[in-house]
């Protein structure tokens, strides 16, 4: 019992005790997102978020959904209204593959959570005010990274070759050319058509 009234006992024991706190929290945050590599499946979704300025095209959230060969919104983009989850695009599970590869390779710290989230409407989200918010959502669970406005240009340029259709792509860079981003080659006026 005299043992552990010693100062220097405790002082030991608050040192361990801090130590292997760190390390546990360390291993957590440099590890690998458990739900980006997740099986890509029906369940699997992404949304792409900034709140921007009135100017921006990307008010709404873009969301990106798992379809099959045969589903008819396949490759189409469906714009929402003020209280939908968002713009809706949907992709082939190899296409989103893609993306949650690409994202996982990104450098994002991405903070992972057992729950499965459900998107909400644009002026619902607590996230993408004040960053660029990505979110994943898989059977696993959700993940969430957020990029500082002042990286966005450079950070989003990565998923332009990524991007399965060419409409989605102009999405990405309109949203970078909005916040005052010079992309080589990108017109505003060009939207391509279709989806």
């Amino acid at each position: 019992m005299q043992q552990f009234n010693n100062p220097w006992s405790t002082l030991l024991r608050c040192a361990a005790f801090i130590y292997l706190t760190a390390v546990v929290c360390l291993a957590q945050e440099l590890g690998e997102s458990v739900v980006l590599n997740s099986p890509v499946g029906r369940t699997t979704a992404v949304t792409f978020f900034w709140f921007g300025d009135i100017e921006s095209h990307w008010r709404q959230p873009m969301n990106f959904y798992v379809a099959d060969a045969s589903d008819p919104r396949l490759h189409t983009l469906s714009f929402g209204g003020l209280d939908a989850r968002g713009d809706d695009a949907w992709i082939t599970a190899a296409e989103m593959k893609a993306l949650i590869e690409k994202l996982s390779r990104s450098g994002l710290k991405w903070m992972d959570s057992k729950r499965v989230e459900q998107f909400k409407a644009w002026n619902q989200r607590e996230k993408g005010h004040d960053t660029f918010d990505i979110t994943v959502i898989s059977a696993r669970g959700t993940a969430s990274a957020g990029i500082r406005i002042a990286r966005m240009c450079d950070e989003l340029l990565q998923f332009d070759p990524v991007m399965p259709t060419p409409t989605l792509r102009w999405q990405f860079q309109t949203l970078r050319w909005d916040d005052g981003c010079v992309i080589a080659g990108y017109a505003n006026e060009a939207k391509p058509k279709g989806n």
